[in-house]
């Protein structure tokens, strides 16, 4: 029967190659906007669903202040607990911007073990140095930062108690990303050194970053938390790292909404135009049905050759569709993976478009297979 399968999928190879083509299409479309939209929620990045992250109810906007940190501490399932202050700075040239985050380093470095890889020496000079900067290996390379190297950042948004924007950070230690193609070109330095040298915004954090001792008791500590403050003057909202991602994401637009739609709308016109072309196909084919029947071949038999034809034509085009899809989000991630971390083609992805391409073909094949199975030896063999 494969034999019969695969000659009746060959018989056009420009009616093939066009329908491969197709569905390809709708799965490298599928492919690459599912990459970015998880990219944008966070999904896959490492830990993203275990820290929790405090923040402003009124937005990211809005700072919280440190006072929180030793309440928040005092939760029972808080392990442990660092302020972060993000500080928007560029080094000799406005276009070198880099995202610094100023936080308790050893607690930071802890929390942080699943996405940055540091060594031992560097992780204690870091920890020491009052002024130190962990700096991401790709950052440091283009730049030609060094370990002891004094660097001087002018902030984009923070003045220093003298009036100047100037901020002096030494080199303590270089990190690189847990995972191949990670982002590492982000610098961490120490809360209370920055902190301390503040003019305006001083004892604020733009959010604080929890890890619980229990994932499964995550939500009844954000819950508890958040009802702590839901009174005060700067009210909390707290949420895993992935969530607070889509909702930052939610902030700009609902990209998931928008490639939902996308997707939809691909998978509709492949649908009418491969589901048409079979229909036609098994029309074409009404005598050569009669004969099967008349040699032997029962209804159900014949059904599984056109299933087999439906099955070949639109698995080799969702294989296509998502290999290339894989081919250009792993270009892209290489080239914005500073940009746009966690960009790639995970195993849900994977199984949704296992899922898409077993529901294209029951719909794409249901009714040329009804047609076929129906089809009576005495019609089929008197169409001209």
């Amino acid at each position: 029967m494969s034999t019969l399968v695969a000659r009746n999928a060959l018989r056009n190879p420009v009616r093939l190659v066009l329908m491969v083509a197709c569905i390809a299409i709708a799965f490298l479309i599928f492919g690459v906007l599912s990459a970015v939209g998880a990219a944008f929620r966070m999904e896959d990045q490492p830990g993203a669903h275990e820290r929790m992250m405090i923040v402003n109810r009124n937005g990211l906007q809005q700072t919280l202040p440190i006072a929180y940190l030793a309440d928040i501490r005092q939760q029972p399932n808080v392990a442990a607990a660092t302020p972060v202050r993000l500080a928007i700075a560029y080094w000799r040239e406005p276009k070198d911007v880099l995202s610094a985050v100023m936080v308790d380093p050893a607690i930071y470095l802890t929390l942080s073990e699943d996405s940055a890889v540091v060594s031992a020496e560097d992780r204690a000079r870091f920890v020491a140095t009052r002024d130190g900067l962990l700096v991401g290996q790709a950052l440091a390379t283009r730049n030609g930062w060094k370990r002891g190297d004094l660097v001087t950042l002018q902030s984009l948004n923070d003045l220093r108690t003298d009036g100047t924007r100037s901020w002096s950070f030494r080199v303590a230690g270089i990190y690189r990303a847990a995972k191949p193609g990670g982002p590492e070109l982000a610098v961490a330095g120490h809360y209370d050194y920055f902190n301390d040298a503040l003019l305006t915004g001083r004892d604020r954090a733009n959010w604080i970053m929890v890890q619980g001792r229990d994932v499964t008791a995550n939500d009844a500590m954000a819950r508890a938390i958040d009802a702590s403050y839901a009174n005060s003057a700067a009210a909390t909202r707290t949420q895993s790292e992935a969530a607070l991602g889509r909702a930052f994401l939610s902030q700009i637009g609902d990209v998931v909404l928008i490639i939902r739609l996308v997707v939809g709308a691909a998978f509709l016109v492949i649908l009418c135009i491969v589901g048409n072309t079979l229909i036609f196909m098994v029309g074409e084919r009404t005598r050569e049905i009669g004969v099967l029947k008349t040699l032997g071949f029962s209804g159900g038999r014949v059904a599984r050759i056109v299933v087999g034809e439906v099955a070949l034509i639109t698995l080799a085009g969702a294989a296509v569709g998502m290999s290339l899809a894989l081919l250009i989000v792993t270009a892209v991630a290489s080239a914005t993976k500073d940009m746009l971390p966690g960009l790639a083609i995970g195993p849900t992805t994977l199984g949704i478009a296992a899922l898409l391409a077993g529901g294209l073909v029951l719909l794409t094949g249901l009714l040329p297979v009804v047609k076929a199975a129906r089809l009576d030896i005495v019609t089929a063999l008197g169409r001209v």
